[in-house]
């Protein structure tokens, strides 16, 4: 009798270890496929800044050893201007579990503010090439001069606000950028003067500042499924808001309800593009001159 109990108890403990090493490892795997929140503040006095809320990332560069995965979010402290760019590249959500790009709330923090990326001196405040399912959101975005750092030994010969690309083959879509603040793009320094030809070249033989662009150049590549709602785009020396592909290489893009103003080229403009909503949209002043490093012509909408 006591020998069965033994070896019942036994068997039970047996089982009660199995049980429990095959929930650990269930848990545990959950843990790892579930969506994260990596947070970067550059005002946090953290020493271990391992991307959590209480210990947020200091400064963007961390981004490049991160893997983002479907559902994570990259959150910058609300209030706070963080230099450098947010760069991703062959990244992809799902469409139920979108890449999120946007501010959080902290510290005494009113609501309605929003984090400042500063790409002074960089090609771009966000770059987003050959990815999908990213929504990038409620983020004020700056690039004003400040010369340009070189990538892979090239000079970029342009800088944007915002940048979506395609270089390589493959089916590229749903980027999303809403509720976006982006302003005060240029890639000359203060003072620079164009010569009076280039207002009449036929989009600018120089280098410029874009708001936001959306370029597919590549051979096999499609973007579709765009999305530009309730942005801001102010004060750029060429266009705000720009769309280019060959053939057709861009589809479906919606742009509503965005606010266009002092352009130093077009407000908006569109090449290549197939299937467009493009409703409810303010611009004004484009073709400003009032910067001498803006082209200083452009239509409101050009397609």
């Amino acid at each position: 009798m006591i020998q069965s109990l033994k070896i019942g108890i036994t068997l039970l403990l047996t089982i009660g270890l199995i049980i429990t090493a095959c929930s650990s490892e269930a848990e545990s795997g959950e843990l790892t496929n579930s969506p994260k929140n990596y947070y970067f503040n550059p005002e946090s006095k953290s020493v271990k800044s391992d991307g959590s809320f209480s210990n947020p990332f200091q400064d963007l560069n961390k981004l490049s050893n991160l893997k983002l995965n479907p559902g994570d979010s990259v959150l910058l402290a609300s209030g706070t201007t963080i230099r450098g760019s947010v760069t991703l590249m062959n990244v992809e959500g799902s469409a139920d579990q979108p890449i999120v790009i946007s501010s959080y709330k902290w510290g005494n923090q009113s609501t309605g503010k929003l984090a400042t990326i500063d790409a002074k001196g960089f090609p771009n405040g966000i770059l987003l090439e050959n990815c999908s399912h990213i929504e990038v959101t409620n983020l004020i975005i700056t690039a004003n001069s400040g010369g340009m750092k070189t990538t892979d030994g090239k000079t970029p010969d342009m800088r944007c606000g915002v940048l979506v690309q395609t270089t390589k083959p493959g089916n590229y879509s749903k980027i999303r950028l809403i509720g976006l603040q982006v302003k005060d793009i240029f890639y000359e320094e203060p003072g620079f003067i164009r010569g009076d030809a280039e207002v009449n070249s036929a989009n600018g033989t120089q280098r410029y500042g874009w708001g936001i662009r959306f370029i597919n150049n590549t051979d096999g590549a499609l973007l579709q499924d765009l999305e530009v709602i309730n942005c801001e785009i102010t004060n750029t020396s060429h266009t705000g808001l720009k769309f280019t592909a060959k053939g057709h290489g861009i589809e479906n893009i919606t742009v509503f309800n965005n606010r266009v103003a002092e352009t130093g080229g077009p407000g908006m403009q569109m090449s290549g593009v197939k299937n467009g909503l493009v409703k409810s949209n303010y611009i004004n002043g484009s073709g400003s001159n009032n910067d001498s490093r803006k082209w200083g012509r452009g239509s409101g909408l050009w397609t």
